[in-house]
């Protein structure tokens, strides 16, 4: 986000327009992690394959296969991790999408109800089964 689009001063209205440019915000910090963040190099990818492509000594050595072993696990923890993120992320940007609805009721969600708009949208609500950390 460039800095000519945060508010120097107190927001007292949440329109369409800002729930709008919030969305698209929200969607381009995903589309950047998976862009930059996410998407795999050209030699060393943050998934399973991560042991195999690390070349470190002779594999015979305990040290080195205990190293890439470790590795490949850690690299098919944070795959899942991202995966997990990634799908969360995706579901959070669907049900801000979803939400659009409330501006039929009001044209300032600043003045919206929080507790009717979280049992109109219980999606935007905190998970209580989240097994992310």
């Amino acid at each position: 986000m460039a800095a000519g689009d945060i508010p120097t001063s107190h927001i007292t209205s949440f329109d369409r327009s800002q729930y709008d440019r919030l969305i698209r915000t929200i969607d381009g910090i995903d589309n950047s992690l998976s862009e930059q963040f996410l998407k795999p190099g050209v030699d060393i990818h943050l998934d399973e394959t991560l042991g195999s492509r690390i070349k470190i000594g002779n594999s015979a050595w305990t040290v080195v296969s205990d190293f890439t072993a470790a590795a490949g696990k850690f690299g098919t923890s944070i795959d899942q991790q991202n995966e997990g993120f990634s799908d969360d992320w995706r579901d959070f940007i669907a049900a801000l999408n979803e939400a659009k609805d409330v501006f039929e009721d009001t044209n300032n969600l600043a003045n919206y109800s929080a507790k009717d708009f979280l049992e109109d949208y219980p999606d935007l609500g905190p998970d209580t089964g989240s097994t992310s950390p």
